[in-house]
């Protein structure tokens, strides 16, 4: 695989995530690709946030104390078309799954998420924003 930290450097991550264990197992994913990406813990406050601050790409809990990811991800899809959305829960979700990977820059990953999955959404959704 090439040397992906160069490719990553100086994309805006946004990460929605309540859960502090999964939160810093997604910082120490995201610290080898680069150090530009900010943490929301609520609904409210991923939308307040992306107000004044663009992001690339957006790793979406599907459960947010506030607010539905899957709610999130439809208006954030329509507000924000340019925006990667990558979603992830620890609960299988076929059904809500099937909806999501219709949307070209829609991604859904199962927790545990792994560096390599991740690296797979990332270029997906960047890919399908880039050919819009």
């Amino acid at each position: 695989m090439p040397n992906l930290n160069n490719k990553y450097k100086d994309l805006r991550i946004l990460i929605a995530e309540d859960d502090e264990l999964s939160y810093l197992y997604i910082k120490i994913i995201l610290k080898s690709l680069t150090k530009n990406f900010v943490r929301v813990k609520s609904g409210e406050e991923l939308m307040r946030h992306l107000k004044t601050e663009p992001a690339d790409i957006l790793l979406l809990d599907v459960n947010l104390p506030d607010a539905s990811g899957l709610d999130l991800a439809q208006i954030l899809f329509e507000k924000y078309p340019n925006l990667g959305i990558i979603l992830n829960s620890a609960f299988s979700l076929e059904d809500e799954r099937e909806d999501v990977m219709k949307r070209s820059n829609f991604y859904y990953m199962s927790k545990p998420l792994k560096k390599e999955k991740m690296l797979d959404a990332f270029e997906k959704v960047l890919n399908s924003v880039a050919h819009k």
